[in-house]
């Protein structure tokens, strides 16, 4: 009989002592993008000192970036458990339809954003369970969904325009695009899903030092592959669910 004897987290800590060498090899990619980027802020601000060192530019960034960030942030969990999704700019024209729909009805900005987080997590249902249930590849699902999607969308306008200038002063409009304290709420929140998106990655993806019998381990990873199709199209949601406020 033997006796297996786990250390505890702060002796585990204590035998692993971090040095310039094993920093430098465990942040290698962090390092050299960092820098990379140091590098070209540096360069830029030389040659046009009068727009990178005003805070303006930095301003546009925060407002303009984290629309594409959000979206990126929810597909780079996607992609890294092996799949793919093409549809999600046909849902994101489908779940304005959605917000537009309800908030003309019931004139409640609120509602609009729920019924659009609603379409984009149907929308991923329907994708995940064709790819992960039906067995059919993702990339081919999702180019058939995103022309069915973009079809669909196409229909229920009908060819007419609509406004969101309502959503300027409503509180869920403050809330995703106002400011707080000069700082653009997009990048707000930009930050706070980018900071926990190691969490998500703990719930969602495969866990390779798992030890999980076949059966479960597949149940597990389809619906994991279905939790992503669904977080990813309701990020691309909020972030299509209210107009952009440039000023």
């Amino acid at each position: 009989m033997t006796t297996t004897v786990e250390l505890a987290p702060k002796q585990v800590a204590m035998k692993r002592r971090w040095t310039p060498r094993t920093f430098g090899v465990a942040w290698a990619s962090q390092i050299g993008i960092t820098t990379a980027f140091v590098l070209a802020w540096l360069i830029f601000t030389i040659l046009a000192p009068d727009t990178f060192l005003h805070s303006r530019i930095y301003v546009s960034y925060a407002i303009s970036v984290p629309y594409f960030g959000l979206v990126a942030l929810a597909l780079t969990m996607l992609i890294v458990a092996g799949d793919i999704d093409l549809s999600f700019p046909s849902i994101f024209a489908l779940g304005m339809v959605g917000y537009v729909g309800v908030e003309h009805t019931t004139h409640s900005v609120t509602l609009g954003v729920l019924a659009t987080l609603a379409i984009g997590a149907a929308a991923g249902f329907v994708n995940g369970f064709f790819v992960t249930v039906i067995g059919i590849p993702a990339l081919v699902v999702t180019i058939g969904t995103q022309f069915f999607y973009r079809g669909l969308t196409l229909v229920l306008v009908n060819g007419k325009s609509y406004t969101l200038l309502e959503t300027t002063d409503s509180i869920a409009g403050r809330l995703l695009v106002g400011r707080w304290f000069g700082v653009p709420m997009q990048f707000v929140w930009f930050v706070i899903l980018a900071r926990d998106e190691q969490l998500c990655d703990r719930q969602l993806l495969p866990q390779p030092r798992r030890r999980l019998p076949a059966a479960g381990a597949g149940r597990r990873l389809r619906g994991r592959h279905v939790g992503l199709r669904r977080a990813g199209n309701r990020v691309g949601d909020v972030r299509r669910g209210v107009p952009d406020r440039r000023h």
